[in-house]
């Protein structure tokens, strides 16, 4: 009366794969009628009927698979069937490195919340295969379906790598990239500053910045790096990493006084002083005119020298400082310095022409020099008097 995989009518015996894509058992009662048949004489008998009952496939309902952090209860899974009268049966496989199966298979409908780690670097796996059966208690007859597969993604603690410290000069350009050994998901970076040195107090991401040190003393900045480990919409952040950015303030010096003198004169000492403080500051110079006595280019202070100038102009020697300040083996470069020394020629005078006039006579001598972007002025003295005084 109902197909089940034989078809509605037949003849001779039954020969068939039963089918029942339903949920519930198909009954089918069958009517046979047998026929008798001699000398071309068939007579019919009483039929006589019989049941072949056919149970449906069993099934699993769909279960989503759970995501979960290493050392997280995991949810309990209460199984069902849209087959009636299924029973399941569970056995649990984890990855190697999975640690926490307390049940590790079971014959019931629940499975149950477990607390596994993850101590790796990458999801571990806990694989649950589902066993449904339907069971005709009726017909004593028990039929298994297909397993089902349920999974347990464990996820690992979130890492970030060590950072060195970095020591950098004001203005430089900063790049800091954060990396992790976790693979598998996604590894974000969120960081905090104790001062500011140019990048802010708190970002998220790799660190692109220009350092800022606008002081004389090295700034040391703290960085804490937090990093957190995303797969499967599950998110975990992992213990935090610190670092530390000093940043060197730029190499300064102080104003230096210029110094006039004349040739052959002892010039004052140059020492260079700097406002930097905690790291060493160091100088370099150099001189556009050597003739005056000093050396093209030197390091530190200039000690004193005999100035010189064998013209009849002054000469003015540029002098340009650059200072270094070195805080733990980095150097930073600061602005330059520039400051003169004049050296002026020895005063110089024409010798006169000797002169013969007589009493009364008005007289003029007019001193001249080959000294020049100056003033001259001449004194002079007579050793009689011949009109004139005698200074």
């Amino acid at each position: 009366d109902i197909e089940i995989g034989a078809g509605l009518t037949g003849a001779g015996d039954l020969n068939f794969t039963a089918a029942n894509l339903g949920t519930d058992p198909l009954v089918a009662t069958i009517i046979v009628t047998p026929t008798f048949t001699n000398d071309g004489v068939s007579c019919d008998g009483p039929t006589e009927s019989f049941t072949i009952t056919v149970n449906p496939t069993a099934q699993v309902d769909i279960i989503s698979d759970s995501f979960v952090l290493s050392g997280e209860l995991t949810p309990s899974i209460s199984l069902s069937s849209q087959s009636t009268n299924t029973t399941f049966s569970w056995v649990a496989s984890p990855d190697a490195d999975i640690t926490g199966l307390v049940n590790d298979s079971g014959s019931n409908s629940l499975i149950p919340s477990e607390t596994f780690y993850n101590f790796e670097t990458i999801p571990l796996e806990v694989v649950y295969v589902i066993t449904p059966v339907v069971n005709n208690d009726l017909a004593g007859i028990s039929c298994p379906g297909t397993t089902y597969t349920y999974t347990v993604i464990v996820n690992p603690s979130a890492s970030v790598k060590s950072i060195e410290d970095l020591i950098v000069c004001n203005e430089d350009s900063v790049s800091v990239l954060f990396t992790s050994e976790n693979t598998g998901g996604t590894v974000t970076y969120a960081w905090t500053s104790d001062i500011e040195i140019g990048a802010g107090l708190t970002g998220a991401g790799d660190l692109n910045f220009t350092a800022a040190n606008l002081g004389t003393d090295p700034l040391v900045a703290t960085i804490i790096v937090t990093p957190t480990f995303t797969n499967g919409g599950v998110s975990s952040d992992g213990p935090t990493e610190s670092f530390t950015i000093t940043v060197n303030p730029t190499a300064q010096i102080d104003a230096i006084t210029s110094q006039v003198l004349c040739n052959n004169e002892v010039t004052e000492i140059v020492e260079f002083t700097t406002q930097n403080t905690v790291g060493i500051t160091t100088y370099t110079w150099t001189n556009d005119s050597p003739s005056i006595g000093l050396l093209a280019t030197g390091n530190g202070d200039i000690t004193s020298f005999t100035a010189a100038n064998l013209g009849t102009d002054p000469l003015v020697a540029t002098i340009t400082v650059t200072p270094t300040f070195t805080n733990d083996g980095v150097s930073c470069v600061g602005p330059t310095e520039s400051f003169t020394i004049t050296v002026n020629p020895t005063a110089q005078v024409e010798t006169p022409v000797d002169q013969v006039v007589c009493n009364e006579e008005a007289t003029t001598v007019l001193f001249t020099t080959e000294n020049t972007d100056g003033v001259t002025a001449y004194a002079w003295t007579s050793d009689i008097e011949i009109g004139a005084g005698l200074t």
